[in-house]
């Protein structure tokens, strides 16, 4: 045996008890490796924040939509980083990165984008996103980054079963499973439907009795509308929604497999999806992060290029992989405008906003891409359409949180850069142990404090019941939530739980 093959066989040939305690010494190297890591990562963060409003940092814009953070030579070597590793460039000439001016739309109507992508104005730079070493990073105050030592700490420490009943008949009747309510979200243009919206939202949502067994609210009926004017939820389970605003078919999140990474790995689907993905009539797609239970390839090459992809900064390269390109990709604050009939009073605007987590999909792309949560807001334009300053008026809005930790200033800034929202999507599971998830998964007690910041009218409470991803039983978030706006002295009609597949109507008029 070579000279080098023999050294390296020793602690195990001379004994088992040796070579077990260098191999445990290896793993506890790398566990301190990590934390090494992740703390320096995070004091670079740190320091990042604290030097944010020096004159060191300013904000670069150019004609075509390039922007990014400059920092100053001497910080960025002080830092250790060079200057283009804290540049965040969205150059819509680029030949990567640019977006086509007109999409032709296969499955329902053409969409226009307005112009070049936009930025909004007076936000503070605590609230912009960073990139630090090839790397996106929180800037809130609250984030802390898990380590692999915390992994391995939760998983062995962690409370199993999550409450879920052995018999089968048990399940399907805490979890009720129904068909969307076609003739709601596609009326016929022959009949228009006129329907109580009031009552379809309270009547239909499930709240939790004290034996923690789903049962629906009977309010009464407040007032009748008619169906053209309405926001409408259709819940899928996780963080897929497939939402309708007058005029444009949204998807978020898209899972609609039975497992979380492929057909047979990952956390089972507690209950079937709703409907099939071809039934639905999609325009658009939301995706707020890349994690598996968020976005499902499967779903990716269904839809493809005949849908309109809005995803995050960094996520664009991924979808071009896979041969889709119809891809608008944005930073935190990035907004653009929809056409989808050229002479329409109505266009809709489309934001990305901030929240507070991570991505990644293997262990090698860990924080390559970007998360965000998304607002969406129909407009009406109440002067000269070709004028860009023309005040518009708020016709409907639809925010999608996605996965973020609770930072109140976060979204109580959404609100003041965009107004309040008609309908907002809230996680409100995943969320135990608290020590291991609060920084990036909220409980239903911050999902009420988001509700109140972002002004919304209604929120539905998704994100749970779906893939046994955390410790919390199947059932308590929907508990935890009414009891949280009850403590609150919040309307609980205000903020629901559905079931899977039923259709939710807002009035808007």
């Amino acid at each position: 045996m070579p000279r080098i093959a023999t050294s390296l066989a020793w602690p195990v040939r001379a004994s088992p008890l040796t070579g077990i305690v260098v191999l445990a010494g290896g793993f506890v190297l790398g566990l301190l490796l990590d934390a090494w890591y992740i703390q320096r990562r995070r004091q670079q963060s740190i320091k990042r924040r604290g030097t944010l409003d020096d004159d060191s940092i300013k904000l670069l814009s150019g004609p075509n939509g390039w922007c990014g953070l400059e920092i100053d030579p001497q910080m960025a070597k002080e830092l250790g980083l060079y200057p283009e590793q804290v540049v965040l460039p969205v150059d819509l000439d680029d030949e990567k990165k640019a977006q086509p001016d007109t999409f032709h739309q296969t499955t329902s109507k053409p969409i226009r984008i307005r112009g070049p992508l936009q930025r909004l104005h007076a936000i503070p730079p605590t609230m912009w996103s960073m990139y630090v070493q090839g790397r996106f990073v929180n800037p809130f105050p609250g984030w802390r980054d898990k380590t692999l030592y915390d992994f391995i700490r939760w998983q062995f420490t962690r409370q199993s079963g999550n409450a879920l009943p052995g018999n089968t008949q048990e399940l399907i009747k805490a979890l009720p499973v129904e068909e969307p309510a076609w003739h709601i979200l596609y009326p016929s243009p022959k009949s228009p439907e006129t329907k109580d919206m009031d009552e379809s939202w309270y009547m239909s949502f499930s709240m939790v009795n004290d034996d923690n067994k789903p049962r629906p609210n009977n309010n009464p009926p407040a007032h009748t509308t008619t169906v053209a004017e309405r926001v409408t939820v259709t819940w899928m389970g996780q963080s897929t929604c497939y939402v309708q605003l007058p005029g444009l078919n949204i998807l978020t999140d898209p899972i609609f497999q039975n497992r979380t990474v492929t057909s047979w790995l990952g956390p089972k689907r507690l209950r079937p999806v709703p409907c099939r993905l071809d039934q639905l009539l999609v325009d658009i797609v939301l995706v707020s992060h890349n994690h598996y239970d968020h976005l499902e390839v499967d779903c990716v090459k269904a839809l493809g290029n005949s849908v309109v992809w809005f995803v995050p900064l960094g996520l664009r390269d991924w979808f071009v992989r896979m041969g889709v390109y119809r891809v608008v990709e944005m930073d935190w604050w990035q907004y653009c405008d929809l056409e989808i009939e050229p002479n329409s009073d109505y266009f809709y605007r489309i934001c990305a906003t901030p929240s507070q987590h991570w991505s990644g999909r293997t262990l090698l792309d860990s924080n390559r891409s970007l998360w965000s949560s998304w607002f969406v807001r129909r407009l009406h334009r109440t002067a000269d359409p070709t004028d860009g300053q023309a005040p518009s008026v708020d016709r409907g809005s639809f925010f999608h949180c996605g996965d973020t930790g609770y930072y109140a200033p976060l979204f109580q800034m959404v609100r003041d850069q965009l107004g309040p929202v008609t309908l907002a999507a809230l996680p409100i599971g995943s969320y135990a142990p608290r020590w291991y998830m609060c920084h990036q998964h909220i409980n239903p007690a911050d999902a009420v404090l988001i509700h109140r910041d972002l002004g919304a009218r209604r929120s539905v409470g998704v994100h749970w019941a779906t893939f046994m991803m955390s410790d919390e039983p199947y059932l308590a978030p929907a508990q935890d939530l009414y009891d949280a706006l009850t403590e609150c002295d919040m309307d609980p009609t205000h903020f629901v739980t559905t079931r899977l597949g039923q259709t939710m109507v807002v009035d808007i008029s």
